[in-house]
């Protein structure tokens, strides 16, 4: 009897191992929609790898002219478009364009011209809201930013990137922002 009695004893001296608690929510899993599609980690994910490769791509300046297609002809507008602004350099603002076509569907630049009418100067236009409005016979597009502040600005200073209904891979959204940035197409 001494082995029964020793497998007794330790049976009964045994005592529970791990205890494991679990860490649930009460709630039903669904979060606020706040407007802001950017705000999902997973939209982010999506739309950054089109971005980069849109921002990875060398900025040429391609017309057609006759038959005739010459590329970086004026030397003017190669260094517009490798820095097209004093905050951000080409591939930022190819970039910033990027994202905003691919969460709304459209993109504007804002062209600022000299005296002479050639573009010094590009600016990406982040709004949430755009209005079209009259003033006399010019069409002006009013821009409502996430601070609420406001832009107006006369259409023709503006090159925008909209109606496409496909997804372009980033090099034909990249000819056609080089080409809006001409001003051939509108």
């Amino acid at each position: 009897m001494g082995i029964r009695d020793y497998v007794a004893r330790k049976l009964l001296n045994v005592t529970a191992g791990t205890a494991f608690k679990m860490i649930t929510e009460t709630g039903n899993g669904f979060t606020a929609w706040t407007g802001d599609v950017y705000d999902s980690d997973i939209v982010r994910a999506c739309i950054r790898p089109f971005s980069k490769a849109v921002g990875k791509l060398q900025a040429k300046h391609v017309r057609r002219y006759n038959g005739r297609v010459d590329v970086n002809p004026e030397p003017y507008m190669r260094f517009l478009l490798e820095e097209p602004n004093p905050y951000m350099g080409g591939h930022t603002l190819l970039e910033k364009v990027a994202i905003q076509f691919a969460l709304n569907n459209n993109a504007f630049v804002l062209v600022v011209r000299d005296e002479n009418g050639l573009p010094v100067q590009l600016y990406p236009v982040p709004a949430i809201m755009v209005e079209a409005k009259y003033v006399g016979l010019e069409l002006y597009l009013k821009f409502t930013f996430l601070n609420g502040k406001t832009l107006n600005v006369p259409c023709h200073s503006l090159r925008g990137l909209c109606g496409l209904k496909l997804n372009p891979p980033p090099y034909v959204l990249y000819l056609l922002f080089v080409t809006a940035c001409e001003g051939c197409v509108d």
